[in-house]
């Protein structure tokens, strides 16, 4: 479980989540090592369709900042749903 000490780096906390979520959303580990390693490079095309990623439009995005139990994976912080 995750859970953070009652209004300590609340902003803070918030933005990381926010970057984690397009992080992983976009897969943005996968396509960067994708570019460093040189395939983006040596493609004869001028885009990669192996891995898709996820785009937030039409997605509803939630987020339960006011829970007091700690988070887990039954009881998450922040849901997106198709």
């Amino acid at each position: 479980a995750v859970t953070n000490v009652a209004g300590y780096s609340t902003q803070s906390v918030v933005n990381m989540t926010f970057a984690m979520l397009f992080y992983l959303l976009t897969h943005l580990r996968y396509y960067d090592d994708y570019v460093k390693n040189g395939h983006y490079a040596q493609s004869p095309i001028f885009t990669h369709l192996d891995k898709p990623f996820w785009e937030l439009y039409g997605k509803s995005v939630g987020l339960d900042v006011l829970e007091q139990e700690p988070i887990s994976q039954d009881n998450p912080l922040l849901a997106v749903k198709k």
